[in-house]
């Protein structure tokens, strides 16, 4: 029957279609990471320390045609670690200006940002939504699991000490500049022949 129907047509038939199948469901365990350290200044000590991210969330198709015609392209198919390196840039670049302007605005210390972990994830989740929605895409669950800095970075033994040290002087209800001038008297101390 089909060759009887393309007969007038040279046995080729003018009307062509492509099928396509799209997976709808919730893909939840797309994971992400910085791929460098990102260089903040810990408002609290002014010390720069590099600091790297870590997280997953998920993908749904929302809008199949969308998808399709704006993805798809030339591609037999697309999996999920190419669409996860299709968004990376946008995805990076967000998390990174979003830890930044948290530090910064809110003066959190580096140290204490993962306390902030629930509210970034939150706030980066309604970011990226416009991004994915533009190709047919939802993010969901979007977590950043932690926000880490290299424990043996001398910027960040630095920013312990630093940390330590005010901890010791509220401890003992003393300022820096007290701190200093005790050191002086001590060092005088030790000088017999000062006047």
């Amino acid at each position: 029957l089909n060759k009887l129907v393309n007969l007038p047509f040279g046995g080729k038939s003018p009307f062509s279609a492509e099928v396509w199948f799209v997976n709808q469901t919730i893909q939840l365990n797309l994971k992400f990471g910085t791929p460098t350290p990102l260089q903040l200044e810990d408002p609290v000590y002014q010390i720069v320390v590099p600091v790297r991210a870590f997280g997953q969330f998920g993908l749904q198709v929302e809008d199949p045609a969308l998808f399709v015609h704006k993805l798809m392209g030339a591609n037999a198919a697309m999996y999920e670690s190419a669409l996860v390196d299709h968004f990376k840039g946008i995805l990076i670049s967000r998390l990174k200006s979003r830890i930044a302007q948290v530090i910064v605005r809110e003066k959190i210390g580096v140290l204490e940002i993962e306390t902030m972990l629930d509210d970034l994830s939150r706030s980066l989740e309604l970011a990226f939504a416009p991004d994915y929605a533009e190709y047919g895409l939802g993010m969901r669950a979007f977590r950043i699991m932690s926000i880490t800095v290299p424990e043996d970075d001398s910027s960040v033994l630095e920013l312990k000490k630093a940390k330590a040290a005010a901890a010791r002087r509220r401890i003992e209800g003393t300022s820096y500049a007290q701190e200093r001038g005790f050191d002086v008297l001590q060092t005088s101390a030790g000088n017999e022949g000062a006047g």
